[in-house]
């Protein structure tokens, strides 16, 4: 059979030895002109990409590490904040209430000294009185001595007694 196929090929066996010779030059050609470097390339290809994703995840590590750093760094911000505030709050606290002792101080000084000149004035008023009535009652008694004098005599020297200190 295959010497009738070979016939209606209208091949011979030497042309048939040609053309597998042929093939077989072409493939080992082929082989080492194309395939060996198509498959040293996608050897090179796929070891870039095996490094790539290795490096892809140290730097997820690292991000990831860096990641946990700021946080905690972060939160230790956040700690020293709220000391601060409340180192602040308690340093207002303290100064306000400073103040608040020296403002009842010096109110109570001031009360103090106002008390004093109140004495002071109330004394010099009971003086003046002093005074004032010793003036009066030497005038009545005057007065009164004077002459010999009624009731109604004795309350008129008092009014001009008075009227007369009610002028001074």
């Amino acid at each position: 059979m295959t010497n009738q196929l070979l016939a209606i090929l209208d091949l011979d066996g030497l042309d048939v030895i040609a053309h597998l010779v042929n093939f077989l030059i072409l493939v080992v050609v082929v082989g080492f002109l194309v395939y060996k470097p198509m498959v040293k390339l996608i050897h090179t290809r796929q070891d870039s990409i095996r490094k790539q994703m290795e490096e892809g995840k140290e730097q997820m590590k690292n991000a990831e590490a860096l990641k946990e750093e700021y946080e905690g760094m972060i939160a230790k911000s956040a700690e020293e904040i709220a000391l601060k505030k409340a180192e602040a709050e308690r340093e207002t606290a303290m100064e306000s209430d400073a103040v608040l002792q020296n403002a009842k101080a010096e109110a109570a000084k001031i009360l103090e000294k106002a008390e004093e000149e109140a004495k002071e004035e109330k004394a010099a008023a009971i003086a003046d009185m002093k005074g004032d009535i010793v003036s009066i009652a030497t005038m009545i008694a005057s007065g009164i001595l004077s002459r010999e004098i009624t009731p109604e005599e004795d309350a008129k020297i008092i009014d001009d007694c008075l009227n007369e200190w009610s002028e001074q």
